[in-house]
């Protein structure tokens, strides 16, 4: 394959794509404000209350979140065992509505899970739903025809949709994902994972709910075209980086902290379709980078790296990834260099979500060594200016665009 051969251009980079469920995929509207209106109004009556009952819009105003959480809200002047009642009453028609044949997919939903399902893409949703009500709509939808794998508050070891994702993280044994969702606790979660956002614009976010993204769909209907962008960039990438000669070519793939540049090595691999070799800085490992030495001559054995790039090339194209391979000695091991910045409040981002959401120490070696060490060496070597490309990796949706 050459640089230039498009044909083969995946259509869609990423392993996994996360939903949520309410107003992301299922048209809760269709069924839940009326069911939550007409289970309140039973309750307040068996509660011998006279207040008026929410109205069916504040009622929607609790899609998406934690519904004990929304209802202690919505009705702060009652107790918890009044608020439970209500809550019991809402469920109840709730459940009545959706045996009637209630639940429906939102515009665009069914044919975008087909196409992501059909390319091979892993489905799973976190939903800050019930187990009940999770698998009546999983059921009701037919959704296991394409979601391999959902999460809720009833799942194991879960304490809120941020524990949803990394489980299905760790299930599908990938960090190449994308959250999708309507609210702001979609992004939270995905943020609180390192995971990218795609916020769907028609969902049931409230007016004023701030819901920042990488990006954002007005309709599911554009989810396909959307997720094909990164392919399309990393393809433009080896187009431009890359001479469309097919002799053997080594392109470097180095970057700041957490800024993707693991990912996007191996991203590139895949559109060689089997005509690329990645080489990873880690391979020639040999123990802990410490505080206060290099961490080039330290951490890595550089002879042994040497040995193995003057090797014959196996494949046309081979990419040497890793962190500072801009440094002298290593600059001229790669024809070409791919350079990916991130501010360091990013890289600190998703170190937390990546890397530190169980373990602090990792967040700590992030500030107090590696971002320092990150620091001294751009300052020495000015990687962006050496770079034949700098790219801003804040958004893995889009690589080649600017902040």
């Amino acid at each position: 394959m050459t640089a230039a051969d498009s044909t083969h251009t995946p259509r869609f980079a990423f392993d996994a794509v996360l939903f949520d469920m309410d107003g992301t995929l299922v048209a809760t509207d269709r069924y839940w404000p009326q069911a939550a209106q007409e289970g309140a109004t039973r309750a307040f009556e068996e509660l011998g209350l006279d207040t008026p009952v929410p109205s069916q819009a504040q009622w929607m105003s609790l899609v998406g979140g934690e519904l004990s959480s929304g209802v202690a809200r919505l009705l702060p002047e009652l107790d918890e065992a009044a608020r439970e009642h209500v809550l019991r009453r809402c469920i109840e028609a709730e459940h009545a509505h959706l045996a009637r044949g209630r639940a429906g997919f939102l515009p665009g939903v069914e044919s975008t899970l087909a196409q992501l399902h059909s390319a091979g893409v892993r489905l799973g949703i976190a939903s800050n739903c019930s187990a009940r009500y999770l698998d009546q709509l999983m059921g009701d939808l037919n959704l296991g025809r394409w979601i391999e794998e959902a999460r809720c508050l009833d799942s194991p070891r879960v304490r809120n949709k941020a524990d949803m994702i990394e489980d299905l993280l760790a299930v599908f044994d990938t960090r190449s994902a994308v959250m999708v969702g309507d609210r702001a606790g979609d992004r939270d979660a995905a943020w609180a994972n390192a995971l990218p956002h795609v916020h769907l614009v028609d969902g049931y976010a409230m007016v004023g709910e701030d819901v920042a993204a990488q990006a954002t769909l007005d309709s599911m209907d554009e989810m396909a075209e959307l997720l094909s962008g990164r392919a399309r960039d990393l393809f433009s990438l080896l187009g431009e980086l890359v001479p469309a000669s097919g002799k053997p070519f080594t392109l470097g793939v180095s970057g700041d902290l957490a800024s993707g540049k693991t990912l996007l090595a191996r991203d590139l691999a895949r559109l060689g379709q089997g005509d690329v070799e990645v080489v990873e800085l880690e391979s020639v490992r040999r123990q802990p980078n410490r505080a206060g030495i290099d961490p080039l001559d330290e951490a890595y054995d550089l002879e042994a790296l040497h040995r193995r790039l003057a090797q014959p090339a196996s494949t046309p194209l081979r990419i040497l990834e890793g962190p500072m391979l801009l440094d002298p000695r290593l600059r001229d091991l790669c024809q070409a260099h791919l350079y990916l910045e991130v501010p360091a409040s990013i890289s600190l981002e998703r170190v937390q979500g990546r890397d530190a959401r169980h373990s602090p120490v990792a967040l700590e070696f992030a500030t107090e060594v590696l971002l320092p060490w990150q620091r001294q060496w751009n300052e020495a070597h000015s990687p962006g200016e050496l770079a034949q490309r700098t790219l801003v990796g804040h958004n893995p949706l889009r690589p080649l665009e600017g902040p």
